[in-house]
């Protein structure tokens, strides 16, 4: 349905302390911006939850708990989600991607029937509470278009 991209900047900000606790090894804050490009020609429904810088190997570095919970038009959407991690300048080194929890629902007429119909395999009985879920989606509003 479409793609995330990342950028990110490691700042020269520091810090020592962390709730009220000395930290080993001073932390660096890293700012990231997460960018949708949805290839539906309809509305889609995104969350976006739980960004991760990782290394080479795929291993995490470090996490935000933003979240983002919108509707995309068609197209690219920048900053749908974007926040700031702290690391210790030794593993700010080592970021070389980032992972992100996505869950996306097609907004058009029939891509919510598609969505209801395999929403319901899984969930018989359930058509109030699914439709309930869907029309909150199709609420939510636009997402972030700096």
């Amino acid at each position: 349905m479409g793609r995330t991209s990342a950028t990110w900047t490691v700042t020269d900000e520091q810090r020592a302390f962390a709730d009220a606790t000395r930290l080993d090894e001073p932390e660096i804050r890293v700012r990231y911006r997460l960018d949708v490009e949805s290839d539906l020609q309809d509305k889609v429904f995104v969350r976006l939850t739980g960004f991760t810088f990782v290394d080479e190997d795929g291993l995490a570095l470090g996490s935000d708990a933003g979240e983002a919970a919108c509707t995309l038009a068609p197209g690219k959407t920048e900053a749908v989600l974007s926040g700031d991690v702290w690391l210790e300048r030794a593993a700010s080194a080592r970021i070389s991607d980032f992972r992100v929890a996505d869950h996306a629902v097609p907004l058009s007429d029939p891509g919510r029937a598609l969505y209801r119909e395999w929403q319901l395999q899984g969930r018989p009985g359930a058509a109030a509470e699914i439709d309930g879920e869907i029309a909150r989606y199709a609420a939510a509003p636009p997402c972030s278009t700096q």
